[in-house]
């Protein structure tokens, strides 16, 4: 304990026999634990990461850059649900009075190629808007891995846990 609330590892049970085992941060589960909950005699378990008592999944961190060029500005990646298998990539050109016209390919604002080097997916569509693409695959099978070109600017992300990821890529 610290300053009166649960800190470090340890266990809480609560009065209905349900316990949290791993670790507390400020009086809540903070960090890798196991919460055993009991219903009609029957345990289930949730195992994973929590943070600020609101549990995050199986891995501490669902996803990871593992590259990205220069060009590429701050990607944004939000987990949408964990029902589907999809990966959804929006390209922004944060150029003004920039359009996805012919020329695109050569400044980078739609994907011009792709790799997948773990995982697979079933299928892939695109389509144009005046100042992004968006590039929606579907049928993924977690975990992926993949690099994403947008002519000579890249990225490569791989995600650990399945789900439906909506991911912004702003080029600059």
């Amino acid at each position: 304990f610290k300053n009166g609330l649960p800190e470090g590892k340890g266990k809480y049970t609560w009065g209905n026999g349900n316990y949290y085992y791993g670790n507390w941060k400020k009086g809540q589960k903070d960090g890798k634990g196991e919460l055993h909950q009991f219903e009609n005699g029957k345990e289930t378990l949730v195992t994973g990461y929590w943070k600020k008592d609101n549990y995050r999944g199986e891995y501490e961190h669902p996803y990871v850059i593992t590259n990205v060029t220069s060009e590429i500005g701050r990607v944004q990646i939000s987990k949408m649900s964990s029902e589907e298998a999809t990966i959804t990539i929006t390209v922004e050109s944060l150029s003004s009075g920039s359009s996805l016209s012919s020329n695109s390919f050569q400044t980078g604002t739609v994907m011009t190629a792709h790799q997948v080097t773990r995982g697979m997916f079933i299928s892939k569509s695109s389509s144009a808007l005046t100042n992004k693409e968006v590039t929606v695959f579907r049928g993924v099978v977690f975990p992926f891995r993949g690099t994403f070109n947008f002519g000579n600017s890249m990225i490569e992300i791989e995600f650990f846990e399945k789900g439906a990821w909506d991911i912004i890529v702003p080029i600059n």
